[in-house]
């Protein structure tokens, strides 16, 4: 996942809260990989201080070029940024059990029907990134007709218990 993107720090933020273990990001820059995991406290100060520059400033993992990531062995993959960048040869080679798109589009029709061959679960970009098109999709109908502030912790509270 790229932790520098919005689905990509909050994927990783929220998997860390639920005691996954991270084992690689990147960024445009390239990545980081460390099998027995990242520090994504760590990861995201850095986000916040360098940017894509984090996986420079990351002492504790090995350098990765830019696609490596998609091939280190994990459970799941969470390709949060860019469109494409699962094709049908990646996705015969694919160490990852479990597809979650946090991006638009990341695997073209061909990945997806060679993923679904070998019994890879894919969470649909539609699926698993549905819950920001939710939430704005209510915020603009809430501000436009009752007039109210909101704010992310009103986001939340929506996608959690509906709206009000």
């Amino acid at each position: 996942m790229r932790p520098t993107g919005r689905v990509g720090a909050a994927s990783a933020k929220r998997l860390a809260e639920l005691g996954a273990t991270v084992v690689a990001v990147s960024t445009s820059r390239g990545g980081i990989h460390n099998p027995g995991g990242l520090d994504v406290a760590t990861l995201l100060d850095l986000r916040e201080q360098y940017g894509d520059g984090l996986v420079d400033e990351y002492s504790d993992a090995k350098p990765l070029a830019a696609g490596e990531e998609l091939s280190v062995t994990a459970d799941v993959l969470i390709p949060a940024a860019l469109q494409d960048v699962i094709d049908a040869d990646l996705a015969r080679t694919l160490p990852a059990r479990i597809v979650v798109e946090g991006a638009n589009l990341p695997s073209n029709p061909e990945a997806q029907a060679v993923l679904d061959g070998r019994g890879v679960t894919v969470v649909p970009d539609f699926i698993a990134n549905a819950g920001s098109v939710v939430a704005v999709a209510v915020a603009m109908g809430a501000r436009y007709s009752a007039g109210l502030a909101w704010t992310g912790s009103t986001e939340r509270g929506v996608l959690e218990d509906g709206p009000a």
